[in-house]
């Protein structure tokens, strides 16, 4: 987000998550999003901040709520 003026917060970028994102978690240059699918499953995506690209996809045995 390009929070240059927070009264208009814009989008840099957009990136596919195949899915539903419900949470997401920080850690330095990653971040970890939680995404229900439309299988009744879930994944969880590490994605690399700055190459904007997902690094791996855990498949999860449920809908995720949180992370």
């Amino acid at each position: 987000m390009d929070i240059t003026d927070p009264t208009t917060p814009q989008p840099l970028n957009l990136l596919d998550v195949q899915g539903e994102p419900k949470s997401i978690s920080v850690q330095g240059s990653r971040a970890f999003v939680t995404v229900t699918t439309d299988t009744l499953g879930g994944v969880l995506h590490i994605i690399d901040i700055p190459s904007q690209s997902v690094l791996r996809t855990i498949e999860l045995a449920g809908q995720p709520d949180r992370i």
